[in-house]
């Protein structure tokens, strides 16, 4: 329809000497030290703060993705975290969505899934990031208890230009579904994908074709134009 669906929460460093740190520099260097867990729950909490605040403005707020990296769930304490959050900022669970890297899944099956049975339990929806960003396998598709899954960017790219690249994105789409997944398509960033994805009847689709990612400001105007 090209209404805004969901949001997704994107993480930036701000430094007086050298401006806006983009993820990709500082994020593996959580990874290794520990203190992605650290990021991860602030984030989460910023999340519930601009819900309210959306609330607040008369805003139906849109769910928001937020990622949860391995660490997090290695800790054992983000079931109970996130439930934490939910209480304190008086939100519905189902307004977060709760993103792990199908590479993530695939290292620990067991583990990740039992947090993910919690998870569940306790309202919140799950999804697979990054679909197709690797070696990815059917496995995923047939063993991720999750509710939601996103295509990455590299299978989205060529569907326009190549016969082949709309086959197998068509076929991933069509098995996610028939198994109850909704599916977003990432990286979208032409008319002809979109139109592509419209037809492969594609749940959802984000990309700079609809939006850059934007300031917490900026945000809340474009939902006001579009409410």
């Amino acid at each position: 329809t090209g209404r805004p669906a969901m949001a997704e929460a994107l993480v930036r460093w701000k430094r007086p000497d050298k401006g806006i740190i983009m993820p990709g520099s500082f994020l593996p260097l959580f990874e290794r030290n520990g203190f992605i867990s650290k990021l991860d729950a602030f984030v989460w909490e910023e999340v519930f703060r601009k819900l309210a605040a959306m609330r607040r403005l008369g805003l139906e707020p849109l769910p928001v993705s937020v990622n949860i990296s391995r660490l997090d769930f290695y800790s054992g304490g983000v079931c109970s975290c996130l439930s934490a959050l939910t209480e304190k900022y008086g939100a519905a669970p189902q307004s977060l969505r709760l993103e792990i890297t199908e590479s993530t899944y695939s290292r620990d099956p067991y583990t990740i899934g039992q947090a993910i049975a919690d998870l569940h339990k306790r309202g919140f929806t799950l999804m697979v990031d990054d679909f197709g960003s690797g070696w990815s396998t059917l496995e995923t598709i047939k063993d991720a208890p999750v509710d939601m899954m996103k295509i990455d960017k590299r299978l989205v790219d060529d569907i326009g230009s190549s016969a082949r690249a709309r086959i197998v994105l068509d076929s991933v789409i069509q098995m996610a579904q028939t198994i109850g997944m909704t599916v977003i398509a990432e990286g979208v960033e032409a008319t002809e994908q979109a139109d592509v994805l419209r037809r492969m009847k594609c749940d959802l689709v984000q990309g700079f074709l609809y939006s850059k990612p934007l300031p917490w400001d900026e945000f809340v105007k474009l939902l006001s134009r579009n409410s």
